[in-house]
């Protein structure tokens, strides 16, 4: 009988001696298992903190964009609505507006000059890219120099006939430039390039937020976007070249 008990004593002991081994071991493998947890859901937090911060990035680099483009085509209609006005009716206060109008653009074209590299470097980042991108061609050549240089010459020369007396309506409506979907074959004004910025900055525009915000959209939809840039901002020929004969800086 005694031996049935210490047998059934040592029993005891030994479930109690396995359940003080089992009981650290149970709870460090809890306790690894609730780390690595909080672990990747630490990973998951920064991961999608620094996503939202590339994401707010890149939307500061399309906004800078767009407003760059923007304005140098709100300035260009202002100082050609002065010369206009101007023009229909000229007074000492018409030409002093116009010459408050043309220190403006000058003001929005110098800052055009100055912040180019950035605006292009920011292209690269909304599109993720290290190195020069199809889209920073778009703005260079189709924007700026078959939109805008020739856009800034006409109005240079509008304004030049304006400050010495003479009509500057003639100079206004026959611009240097080629046509396009966008510019009729047969005239070639301040605001058919006015609107031809304004309709090339729009779909540069698009199509940065479509590549950086929209990647899940349908393929036909980043077709058709595709497919407005080049006929609302189409490449310049040799016409352009030799009609221009300058860098896409202007002047």
């Amino acid at each position: 009988m005694a031996s049935d008990g210490a047998r059934l004593w040592n029993s005891l002991e030994i479930a109690k001696l396995l359940a003080a081994i089992a009981t650290p071991l149970l709870l460090a493998a809890i306790g690894f298992l609730l780390e690595a947890r909080i672990r990747d859901s630490d990973e998951q937090a920064r991961a999608a903190l620094r996503a939202a911060e590339i994401a707010e990035r890149r939307r500061e680099s399309v906004r800078a964009i767009s407003n760059a483009m923007y304005a140098r085509a709100a300035r260009a209609a202002m100082l050609a609505s002065g010369l206009r006005r101007h023009d229909a009716a000229p007074s000492e206060a018409s030409l002093q507006e116009v010459s408050a109008r043309k220190a403006a653009y000058d003001d929005e074209f110098v800052a055009w000059n100055t912040r180019i590299q950035s605006t292009m470097l920011g292209a690269r980042e909304v599109l993720d890219s290290p190195s020069y991108t199809r889209m920073e061609n778009h703005i260079e050549q189709r924007l700026v120099r078959r939109i805008l240089v020739p856009l800034d010459k006409c109005l240079t020369r509008g304004f030049d006939l304006a400050i010495r007396g003479a009509p500057a309506a003639g100079v206004l409506e026959r611009c240097a430039c080629r046509p396009s979907a966008l510019i009729g074959e047969e005239r070639c004004g301040v605001g058919d390039l006015v609107y031809a910025a304004r309709e090339c900055a729009y779909e540069i525009s698009e199509s940065l937020y479509l590549a950086t915000f929209a990647a899940d959209e349908a393929p036909e939809a980043r077709d058709a976007v595709r497919a407005r840039l080049e006929e609302r901002c189409p490449a310049p020929g040799p016409f352009d070249r030799d009609l221009l004969g300058e860098t896409a800086a202007g002047r």
